[in-house]
């Protein structure tokens, strides 16, 4: 049973004492720790069943389950009396900036893979997204690389990379897709909202049918350029737009799209 994502790990864990999640526990403390630890008497929750039960982990893979387990040498160990014991959740779509800026300025709030990990972690979350993009005249490689190093330093909890397709997809190549799948970069988004969609649709449609067969899952933001354009107008028109009413937004947007003849 794995206890890591399959997109992306990350080796500079610190110890996090979430008993109520145990994989989580396990791959935190694993780079910290010697390499086998065993969880005591807490109570199991599988999806077969529940019961009372030690837990081994060998370097971050849960290896058996069990009651009275002979720890090995130098094993590490955790009585989880009275806790319940459960696999770690998945957040598979979270927003965060990889790495505090250093001219953030004084009081602001930003939640960067650090302070994300750990929220998620306060929350038996043990593996969290964030969605990237490939900047100018960067190569893929150097691409992957700067956001595997990123998670590396940064993160505490496992991360899942999407990879955000950008306004063009041909840079997308079937190598690429198989480059990024043999690195853990398994999934795109692509955003419809913006006109640059429908100026490369064909593309798009294409990207789509490539990254399946290579094994990467396509996310698409489902809004429309030319809907948008036209609701926002209404929008301004009546006086409908703007900060004052920003809290009134999504009701306005339904009153309009209603008033527009579309069905929802």
């Amino acid at each position: 049973m794995e206890t890591t994502s399959r997109r992306m790990r990350s080796n500079g864990r610190r110890a996090t004492l979430i008993l109520f999640v145990a994989v989580g526990l396990a791959l935190h403390v694993a780079a910290q720790s010697p390499p086998e630890l065993i969880i005591r008497n807490g109570l199991v929750v599988t999806a077969d069943a529940r019961a009372e039960a030690d837990v081994r982990i060998r370097n971050g893979t849960i290896a058996e389950i069990g009651r009275n387990q002979a720890p090995a040498v130098g094993a590490r160990e955790i009585d989880a009396r009275g806790m319940l014991v459960l696999p770690g959740g998945v957040d598979p779509h979270s927003h965060l900036t990889a790495e505090r800026p250093a001219d953030l300025p004084p009081g602001s709030v930003v939640e960067d893979y650090t302070s994300g990990s750990a929220a998620a972690l306060a929350g038996g979350v043990t593996t969290i997204t964030n969605f990237v993009s490939k900047q100018a005249n960067e190569n893929v490689t150097a691409f992957l690389d700067r956001n595997t190093a990123l998670v590396e330093k940064f993160g505490i909890a496992d991360f899942m990379i999407h990879v955000n397709v950008g306004d063009d997809p041909s840079w997308l190549t079937p190598q690429v897709l198989a480059t990024m799948v043999n690195r853990g970069f398994t999934s795109t988004k692509t955003f419809m909202r913006e006109t640059y969609f429908d100026t490369h649709a064909v593309g798009f449609v294409k990207l789509f049918r490539t990254s399946g067969a290579a094994g990467i899952l396509s996310m698409i933001h489902c809004e429309d350029a030319s809907i948008i354009a036209d609701i926002s107008e209404l929008m301004v028109a009546e006086g409908a737009a703007g900060c004052a009413i920003y809290q009134q937004a999504g009701r306005s947007s339904r009153k309009y799209w209603r008033s527009s003849g579309r069905s929802q």
